[in-house]
């Protein structure tokens, strides 16, 4: 039985089950050293030997020496096997996020043709309910404007004719901030506030190519 198959039980190694090999056997290192070290020490004392003790001492050495680079060629084949499952695992990874775009992609594709046009034909109508109320509220904006420079005109031409007062507009009548309904604390926005009509800045562009805006009409 090879070592990787002992090491891993015959199992398939992943990078996290090789960098966890090598970092154990490198933990090993140190006492391979110091087991060599301490039979050379005992080697040092030879001349006090006898044969079988002498033998046994360089049995001793050239076992650990052997252990030693046994340890370290080990490491250096795991290193490599390290190596080899980073680019199968890459490999899988990439593979694995290739699929999952093809799904991504045909599942966009999918909401396209079959909720597209419902949700354009939605956005139409509603798109044409709004341009009409717009409309209906700029008219009203602007006869309003009109009139009340008419009254300007006629106040200025005969100051002492009997006039109307000027048409209160849609923001003062209806969209003026009420202080009292706001916490006083509420410093972001300022007291006596006005706010804008509906119709400020509205654009409602074309749902389809070639399609006239919806608002502002004419345009």
């Amino acid at each position: 039985m090879s070592f990787l198959n002992e090491l891993f039980d015959g199992k398939t190694p992943t990078v996290a089950m090789v960098a966890a090999a090598i970092a154990d056997l490198d933990a090993q290192l140190p006492a391979a050293s110091t087991r060599i070290a301490s039979a050379r020490a005992v080697l040092g004392n030879v001349a006090n030997m006898n044969d079988e003790e002498h033998a046994a001492a360089d049995a001793e050495l050239a076992a650990a020496l052997r252990a030693e680079v046994r340890l370290r060629a080990q490491i250096a084949h795991l290193e490599t096997v390290r190596e080899h499952a980073a680019r199968e695992e890459a490999t899988a990874q990439a593979r694995a996020e290739a699929a999952a775009l093809r799904a991504r992609a045909t599942a966009a594709q999918k909401r396209v043709d079959t909720e597209h046009m419902p949700l354009i034909e939605r956005y139409e109508a509603k798109a044409e309910e709004i341009a009409e109320i717009a409309a209906a509220l700029q008219a009203i904006e602007t006869e309003v404007a009109e009139t009340n420079e008419a009254i300007a005109q006629a106040r200025k031409g005969d100051p002492s004719g009997a006039h109307p007062e000027p048409v209160i507009d849609s923001t003062a009548r209806f969209r003026t901030e009420d202080d009292s309904a706001r916490e006083p604390k509420d410093w972001r926005r300022p007291r006596g506030r006005t706010l804008p009509l509906p119709t400020y800045g509205l654009r409602l562009p074309p749902a389809r190519l070639d399609a006239p805006h919806f608002w502002p009409r004419g345009q």
